[in-house]
């Protein structure tokens, strides 16, 4: 861990060398953040920690449209020190302009790289993936986005885990004088795994998503979004051979798309404030249904979560011209889920406080 600390240092000071002293077509997006969190499992077993992550975003831009990007996001934890874990993503994209310049093109590959400790190793991954986007203007205020994405992603330490996925969205959105905005998308996937079956033969899942998004100007410095969220599963595996109970919210794989069917109904109020300090608060409702049985008769769990999210971001004046943006962040975050499942009838605080600086 140390010495990925040394790397990311070297490559900032390299980075703000070379931007302040000339031109560069290298850019940086770095975020350090503390944070509290009472309810480490999301669990009805509470167990406080405090985190501290570090996540840096590089990309190098050619003139020719084809950027080359990597990523590292170190996760280190005070009381759990099992839960160490840091992600490498090594990538390569190209954008190009089509059809008179309504149209943009964009395609490129990816490898990511998932390390954690000895207690958690069959968490650890690797993965490569390849994708094309379009983005095409059928006017000012009209413009529409499809894209297919094909990953294979290997867990050496717990081969039921793997898989092959291949995955397609379509998006639209549209912008009106009463400055309403409305975004419609749908997104289906298909995921197989070689190594597991089911008690029923099946080794692949299937889901269908669709969002619905509408956003509202207020006043010229507040804004109103409401969305819906509807994910399906035409076909899913049973989950329950591969679940064990109390690791890391983040790495449970309940939180897939393609193992709960849900209902999401979120608002969302964003403020600009005094001194250019914005405020965006967020109030969701999700209903979900897993595939995963919960005692002899058959019952899948369901969950009811309420979530609410406050978050206080203060843009900061840089004190060296090496920084393009800098700026303080605050969030908040309280979550209460209802379940069937009383290991998973719990409530949650996050709090959280970080620097996003831009290169």
């Amino acid at each position: 861990m140390k010495i990925l600390y040394i790397l990311i240092i070297a490559i900032i000071s390299i980075l703000s060398y070379d931007v302040c002293y000339g031109e560069s077509p290298v850019s940086a997006d770095l975020n350090l953040y503390g944070t509290y969190i009472d309810n480490i499992y999301q669990a009805s077993f509470p167990e406080s920690d405090y985190i501290s992550l570090t996540q840096l975003d590089l990309s190098y831009d050619f003139d020719s449209g084809m950027s080359i990007f990597y990523d590292v996001r170190l996760s280190l934890f005070s009381k759990h020190s099992e839960l160490h874990n840091h992600d490498h993503s090594l990538g390569i994209g190209h954008e190009k302009e089509i059809f008179q310049g309504k149209g943009t093109l964009f395609y490129g590959s990816g490898l990511e790289l998932r390390q954690n400790t000895i207690e958690y190793d069959f968490y650890n991954y690797y993965n490569g993936s390849v994708y094309t986007d379009l983005k095409y203007h059928f006017s000012e205020t009209f413009t529409s986005k499809a894209g297919f994405s094909i990953d294979y992603e290997h867990y050496p330490n717990y081969q039921p885990f793997s898989f092959f996925e291949n995955s397609g969205f379509l998006q639209f959105s549209k912008s009106f004088q009463t400055k309403t905005s409305l975004h419609l998308g749908l997104n289906a996937g298909l995921r197989k795994y070689p190594n597991l079956d089911d008690q029923k033969g099946i080794d692949y899942s299937t889901k269908l998503t669709s969002t619905v998004k509408v956003g509202q100007s207020l006043t010229e410095k507040t804004g109103l979004q409401l969305l819906y969220s509807w994910n399906y599963l035409p076909q899913s595996i049973e989950y329950n051979e591969i679940l064990e109970k109390g690791y890391f919210f983040i790495e449970d794989i309940l939180e897939d798309e393609y193992s709960f069917s849900s209902h999401k109904y979120q608002i969302t109020l964003k403020h600009i404030g005094l001194w250019n300090t914005m405020l965006k608060g967020t109030l969701s409702r999700e209903n979900r249904t897993y595939n995963v049985p919960i005692d002899t008769k058959n019952e899948k769990r369901t969950d009811n979560n309420s979530t609410f999210y406050l978050e206080i971001e203060k843009k900061l004046s840089p004190p060296i011209d090496s920084f393009k943006d800098l700026s303080l962040n605050i969030g908040f975050l309280y979550r209460k889920s209802k379940s069937n499942d009383p290991d998973f009838d719990y409530y949650t605080n996050i709090t959280s406080l970080g620097i996003k600086a831009a290169f």
